[in-house]
């Protein structure tokens, strides 16, 4: 989700393509028209609103939940962005724009836009704008014959009695070949060298031995807030919906959760610190205020103790500092 953020602010923030205030009125009409007029009881009409940038990084576009509806509803893996979002258009929206928060295909939908904009196909985009300049030479939507011996398998909880059994083997893996659909939610398949890299240019700025991705003050949008009025993921988050940020004090900025009251995480930390988590368990943070970023890399998908692990691991690395630029 942050490597999507940053491609769709690469290009099509820091070259004025866009602003997060702008109305998408192209993506809102293909959206609209032809929509179903059912809604979600209480929820309001689902037509007629205006889709804006803040609103698709911010995760309250009121689309549909990727790990939910989208499968059942619409078959997206099998399909491509331009294909996602027709098929969109034929499914209520899950409430009222802006009034809550879901973890949905908001982000998958950016990629769509990088696409429109630019003129290329998500995955080059990334590569020739994002991956090759900053040496991201594994990160990619799939993995070839050349490096499949490098390729970790992926696991899953057994389910009723303790253990893991394989969800994903590698040398058969979904990922061998290029998907139809780029989803910048979770498509991409990297490693823990690669995304140290991606974190280390937005720790520094945008920038990393000499080659220069975002603006500062770009890199600095990612540390504020985006919830209206405010508001944390807590608050606005409808019961039932996922997410991989299981605690309070956490808001949302530009495709990830950002740190808005320390005290009330319970966990040592900073103000406009930013984050994620990965399908897989895995991880990172980066706190602009004390210089740091971690990556945690891991391969158990749907582990319910994914989230204990983070805040045991947040604890970990702050209380082993030994001073703080704070």
């Amino acid at each position: 989700m942050a490597i999507n953020s940053v491609g769709f602010g690469s290009t099509i923030l820091n070259q004025s393509l866009l602003n997060l205030n702008n109305a998408l009125t192209t993506l809102q009409s293909q959206l609209t028209t032809g929509k179903k007029s059912t809604s979600y009881a209480g929820m309001g009409a689902n037509e007629g609103f205006a889709i804006a940038a803040r609103g698709q990084l911010a995760n309250i576009s009121a689309f549909t939940d990727t790990m939910s509806n989208i499968n059942t509803s619409i078959g997206i893996a099998n399909t491509g962005l331009q294909s996602m979002v027709d098929q969109l258009a034929q499914i209520p929206l899950d409430f009222s724009p802006g009034t809550a928060w879901n973890y949905s295909v908001a982000i998958d939908v950016l990629g769509y836009l990088v696409e429109k904009l630019s003129g290329m196909r998500f995955g080059e985009f990334l590569r020739t704008r994002l991956f090759e300049p900053l040496g991201m030479n594994d990160t990619a939507f799939w993995v070839p014959p050349e490096k499949t011996e490098r390729f970790t398998s992926c696991y899953q909880p057994e389910g009723t009695v303790p253990g893991l059994k394989l969800q994903d083997d590698a040398r058969e893996s979904t990922y061998a070949n290029p998907p139809k659909l780029e989803s910048g939610g979770g498509g991409l398949v990297s490693t823990a060298q690669d995304y140290l890299r991606f974190c280390r240019m937005m720790i520094n700025g945008g920038s990393i031995d000499g080659v220069q991705i975002l603006s500062p003050k770009t890199v600095a949008l990612f540390s504020l807030n985006y919830l209206p009025e405010g508001r944390e993921i807590a608050d606005m988050a409808l019961p039932g919906m996922f997410s991989e940020s299981g605690y309070a004090g956490v808001g949302f900025s530009l495709g990830c959760g950002v740190n808005v009251n320390v005290a009330k995480t319970r966990l040592p930390g900073s103000l406009g610190e930013y984050f994620w988590g990965g399908a897989a368990a895995t991880a990172f943070w980066i706190d602009p205020k004390e210089q740091l970023t971690v990556v945690f890399m891991t391969q158990v998908i749907g582990s319910e103790a994914r989230l204990t692990l983070r805040r045991d691991l947040r604890t970990l690395v702050y209380s082993a500092m030994t001073e703080s630029f704070a």
